[in-house]
């Protein structure tokens, strides 16, 4: 559902580009409007409504986001940070987080807290790693709320805490995260914070392999092999829950 809701938007985008016709968004843009080139940006950045070009989209963010435009400086970031149009640059990708975050942008406050828990284009920094993961959870950001829930965990920046770990996860699972919902399952077959129960942990993985392009490869991999894990060992609880049944049914007898 998620994949098809995705392609009707960029079919959508694809049309109109947020509602106008890339030719009228060039117009406007050059005439100094941040939201214009911001959306322009977004049209090459993504190849909709026109040719992907990470050049133009470099050259559009970056006029938006000097005028200030939070959104602007989280994707002219997104760039920085993954090389795209330009040479990579981690630390204009933490300036330009912390300017879209300044400004209350949820997304950012997530990315920069991952280059704080990294140690990428910053000094690392677990307490100010997980302030980032905070702020951006209480915004309703399900990876933030997924990272800050490993950081509980592992007491990483923060005092361990499990039961927190597993509320955090909980909430990102339940509105669909496939990551969180792949670290419920986790939280399930080792028993930490919680009971060691396989039939949950079997639901929450098998739940987070029906969005597998939110995984990478390596964790699918590590995900279907503890399913078959699992399964044999249900299978087998129930092989002897039955045997003992049939036993005490012959004792009986």
């Amino acid at each position: 559902m998620k994949k098809i809701v995705l392609l009707l938007i960029f079919a959508i985008f694809g049309i109109i580009c947020f509602g106008q016709k890339p030719e009228n968004y060039i117009k406007d843009a050059e005439a100094g409007d941040a939201q214009a080139q911001y959306n322009l940006g977004y049209c090459y950045h993504f190849g909709t409504g026109t040719v992907q070009d990470y050049k133009q989209a470099e050259m559009w963010y970056r006029k938006s986001a000097e005028q200030g435009y939070a959104r602007a400086q989280l994707n002219l970031g997104v760039l920085y940070e993954k090389g795209l149009g330009v040479e990579k640059d981690l630390t204009k990708t933490v300036d330009l987080y912390r300017k879209s975050a300044e400004q209350g942008n949820a997304i950012a406050k997530n990315n920069l807290g991952f280059l704080y828990e990294n140690g990428l284009g910053v000094e690392m920094d677990l307490t100010k790693a997980a302030d980032m993961y905070s702020k951006s959870a209480e915004q309703g950001n399900l990876n933030a709320k997924n990272n800050l829930a490993k950081l509980y965990l592992e007491g990483k920046g923060v005092k361990k805490d499990q039961t927190e770990a597993k509320r955090l996860f909980l909430e990102a699972a339940e509105k669909g995260n496939a990551t969180a919902q792949n670290n419920m399952g986790m939280i399930f077959y080792n028993g930490w914070g919680v009971e060691k129960d396989y039939e949950k942990a079997l639901y929450w993985y098998q739940l987070s392999l029906l969005d597998k392009s939110s995984l990478n490869e390596a964790l699918v991999k590590k995900t279907e092999e503890r399913i078959k894990e699992i399964t044999l060992e249900l299978d087998g609880i129930a092989f002897v829950k039955s045997w003992q049944s049939a036993l005490s049914k012959t004792k009986k007898m």
